[in-house]
């Protein structure tokens, strides 16, 4: 097993751009992979953490592409798309109606659920690939002071631990079964406040450096 760790501002690039139109002003954030990443660190099947200030709240798994389970980038696929989505900035995050209604619950005079509530709403929740959920925006509203004025001292606020599996030699079928059932394993035992499913107001209290430990004792 190989155990990659990065800062946000090490893997990922980001830009403000203009809004899609009828989207609200605040979702003007593009995120991209940062070149000259190496290959070999962000490719291949494998389980990751996304941590907030050193806390989880994030697990997740990877499994390379259809037909080659050591490529893919990982950046690529996952990593831009949840920093899109967990802080409500993405350009091209979409919002389905059940998270708007939770949002406007629980929160009707934040700017992220007043955003959503005078935007068009055939945008918002256009699936466009990139599709926040309750907890993810419920992260954002709860760190909205700083994720509102995202830069790289933000970015840097996230870290990303990526645990490759060994694939060589191994049967495709076999390794996604094995991959998903050690995701969703962790998922249930750690508890991570962004993830589907979880209650956030019970969720786990994990450190970056305890994750560390779990992703080494757990990933071959």
């Amino acid at each position: 097993m190989n155990l990659h760790e990065f800062s946000g501002s090490q893997v990922v690039c980001f830009e403000n751009s203009p809004p899609l139109e009828g989207n609200p002003a605040f979702g003007d954030l593009s995120c991209s992979p940062r070149h000259g990443l190496d290959d070999r660190v962000v490719a291949g099947a494998g389980i990751y953490a996304i941590c907030f200030d050193s806390q989880l709240i994030y697990l997740g798994k990877f499994l390379g592409k259809r037909g080659n389970p050591a490529g893919g980038n990982i950046v690529d696929a996952r990593w831009t798309k949840h920093l899109g989505t967990m802080t409500m900035r993405g350009r091209r995050v979409s919002v389905p109606q059940r998270t708007i209604d939770a949002l406007l619950h629980a929160y009707p005079a934040h700017p992220v659920a007043t955003g959503i509530r005078n935007a068009d709403a055939d945008v918002v929740s256009r699936d466009r690939g990139c599709v926040s959920s309750v907890n993810r925006a419920r992260f954002a509203v709860r760190h909205w002071e700083a994720l509102s004025a995202f830069n790289r001292e933000t970015l840097d606020r996230f870290q990303f631990l990526y645990g490759q599996v060994q694939s060589q030699d191994r049967v495709e079928s076999h390794l996604r079964r094995e991959v998903s059932a050690l995701e969703s394993r962790l998922v249930k035992q750690m508890r991570p406040c962004c993830n589907g499913h979880v209650d956030a107001d019970a969720a786990g209290r994990f450190s970056l450096e305890e994750t560390r430990r779990v992703l080494q004792h757990v990933i071959h």
